[in-house]
């Protein structure tokens, strides 16, 4: 305990903290409510593959992300815990939906060579076009031109 008296100079030294880092956000004030700019590029950000967001924005990991654009690595976590980021990451989706052909195409074409395999294009459909492997397909098949019997 430092006790005042008139009279003394007291002076208190203030540790520093060890292994400190800067934080991205640091000095510039910026408050996350008005980066909307910002959120909206976070959420193209996500849709996009790594080989994407190589070719658009030069990096592709979140820590990047956030010091390029001087945002606290703490808001990209607040951002991804609200909806309305995954709903404009939807958005910036439909972009993508273009390419769905042509991986149709690549699919058809590896399913009948002697390479086959599925998975990539699993992936994509479950990623892109919000398919889900386990939801049940039903289809109804009308029999016409006379009875058969099955029995």
């Amino acid at each position: 305990m430092v006790a005042y008296t008139e009279g003394m100079n007291v002076s208190m030294d203030i540790k520093k903290r060890k292994n400190t880092k800067a934080r991205a956000d640091k000095g510039t004030h910026r408050d996350h409510k008005n980066l909307q700019k910002e959120f909206e590029l976070y959420a193209l950000f996500l849709a996009l593959t790594i080989k994407e967001r190589v070719d658009q924005f030069n990096f592709y990991t979140d820590a990047e992300f956030a010091e390029k654009y001087r945002i606290a690595p703490s808001t990209l976590s607040t951002w991804k815990r609200d909806n309305k980021l995954w709903e404009e990451r939807d958005k910036s989706l439909v972009m993508l939906k273009q390419y769905t052909v042509q991986v149709l195409e690549g699919l058809r074409n590896r399913a009948v060579s002697q390479h086959g395999g599925s998975a990539d294009a699993g992936l994509w459909l479950r990623y892109v076009e919000k398919w889900n492997p386990k939801t049940e397909l039903s289809a109804s098949i009308e029999l016409t031109g006379g009875e058969m019997d099955f029995g």
